[in-house]
């Protein structure tokens, strides 16, 4: 079975993509070894080609960062910053998307903020 982990766009075959990334943020390439579960640095440095093959892993797992729709600027309050209907309309998008990649997960951790549980 492959893990997926959802946050509530997305990893797609490798690689990290946002929606809506401001002009002046900086992008880093994705670090494949991010939970330190890379075969390569599980055995000692210059191990042989078969000691490394034998930490391969047979698990993926995938993370998917999911931002809120649009939601109302205008509100001073977290309860009064709902989606509007565009927010409504992205997130049912972006819910038949994830449907379609068929993808079982294994949690679901969502912020607390209004906006974000609407998504969610």
């Amino acid at each position: 079975m492959k893990k997926a982990v959802f946050i509530c766009l997305a990893s797609v075959a490798g690689t990290v993509s946002t929606l809506g990334i401001h002009a002046n943020c900086k992008s880093t390439r994705w670090d494949y070894n991010w939970d330190f579960r890379q075969p390569s640095a599980l055995v000692k440095p210059n191990s042989p080609d078969e000691e490394v093959e034998k930490k391969k892993s047979s698990s993926r797992r995938r993370l998917y960062l999911i931002r809120h729709g649009q939601y109302e600027l205008d509100k001073q309050h977290d309860k009064e910053k709902v989606l509007t209907e565009l927010g409504r309309h992205q997130a049912e998008c972006t819910g038949k998307y994830l449907a379609n990649l068929g993808v079982k997960y294994s949690d679901l951790v969502i912020s607390t903020m209004t906006r974000a549980n609407e998504t969610g």
